[in-house]
């Protein structure tokens, strides 16, 4: 029997066939033109799903991660930040992600009630590149795991678990296990143009 974080991700996608999308364009930063994962694997543009809100009865774009993966009973939410990215962006879009997922259960899943909504396992991952300041690999990633947008303050919110990762063998392992891909490589480009393969 499937669960309801994967009765989801598949009505997502019998919705939105055409959201089905390599990692490669998922990440790809639109602003800059530029490729920051290379990666052939597929997952689910979240960036394409209206907010189906029935007490307004209108459907609207709100601020949304990039994409959502559905691996181990759990959905995954994924935002790709080759560039800059503000904290008040961040955080608005794990809030507004979650009210479009729970509009969108209302329209197209109605036997999914609230309170299963509240006791689904979802989590948010911002994927984003090294700064060059950083220091240490140890302080690194201190840091993202306990100041950076403070996203910790959210967990078990209304997202289970939320996580920063940005060294590449990080980026690798954490595309590994939100894919279920143990095998998954990427290609991930550097600021200065270089390319680190990783598998």
């Amino acid at each position: 029997m499937a669960s309801n974080e994967e009765l989801i991700f598949n009505k997502l996608q019998e919705v939105y066939p055409s959201s089905i999308k390599e990692i490669t364009e998922l990440s790809f930063n639109d602003a800059d033109n530029r490729n920051f994962i290379e990666c052939t694997n597929l997952g689910f543009d979240f960036d394409t799903v209206n907010n189906a809100n029935l007490i307004n009865n209108n459907e609207k774009k709100e601020k949304s991660p990039d994409a959502i993966f559905c691996n181990n009973q759990t959905l995954h939410f994924v935002e790709f930040k080759e560039g800059k990215h503000k904290k008040e962006d961040i955080r608005l879009k794990i809030h507004e992600s979650n009210a479009t997922l729970f509009f969108f259960c209302q329209k197209y899943l109605p036997e999914i009630s609230r309170t299963d909504f509240f006791q689904l396992k979802i989590t948010f991952t911002l994927i984003h590149r090294v700064r060059d300041n950083r220091g240490t690999m140890f302080t690194s990633a201190m840091e993202a795991l306990v100041t950076l947008h403070n996203l910790g303050n959210l967990d078990g919110y209304i997202i289970q678990k939320n996580n920063v990762v940005s060294f590449p063998r990080s980026v690798l392992n954490t595309l590994r296990r939100i894919t279920g891909d143990k095998q998954l490589s990427i290609n991930l480009h550097q600021r200065d143009g270089t390319i680190v393969p990783l598998a």
